[in-house]
């Protein structure tokens, strides 16, 4: 496996952040993860257990897959400065996503997935969401449960493939790189 190259990942990653203070910032933690995709790729970055076997995220394959996940949310419109709610248990892919986000300039909104879908009403109208990326069905039910309160909530995401066939296709897109 190749060096990842930070350089395709175009200018997003490399733009200047600039705090409200007037301030910019030196660092961010896309660019801490690009760092360590160019001097150490195939060292671990994630690891997650699965079926009993921990799985190893190398930086180069963590580098990848935001890689993968901010083209796909700017593609859908998720612009610098909007809100992003991410919905699951810990696990690699939805930090993927909200480094992901964060490379767009945009801000992710970790909700708890034990919440009740009446609970996240208020951080969605609240940051005027129209994107979410949650893990598997019942958080995509929840959403699709809020949507008459949320309007705005026009993009869910998913990740587990096990998402049942009647999912509205205007609303939700399967995410799997």
């Amino acid at each position: 496996m190749s060096a990842y190259d930070p350089a395709k990942f175009g200018s997003l990653c490399t733009q200047r952040t600039v705090m409200e203070t007037g301030q910019v910032m030196q660092t961010t933690f896309t660019r801490l993860m690009l760092k360590h995709a160019a001097e150490r790729p195939l060292a671990p970055a994630l690891r997650e257990k699965e079926y009993g076997i921990w799985q190893t995220i190398t930086w180069s394959d963590l580098a990848k897959l935001v890689q993968s996940m901010a083209c796909g949310l700017h593609q859908a419109g998720l612009q610098r400065g909007e809100h992003l709610i991410v919905v699951g248990s810990n696990r690699p892919r939805l930090y993927a996503t909200m480094l992901a986000a964060q490379s767009l300039g945009a801000i992710p909104v970790p909700l708890y997935q034990d919440a009740a879908a009446a609970e996240c009403v208020f951080p969605i109208t609240n940051a005027e969401v129209r994107f979410a990326v949650v893990e598997d069905q019942e958080q995509v039910d929840k959403m699709l449960e809020v949507r008459e309160q949320c309007p705005q909530l026009t993009h869910i995401f998913y990740d587990n493939p096990v998402v049942c066939a009647n999912t509205p296709k205007t609303v939700s897109v399967h995410w799997k790189s």
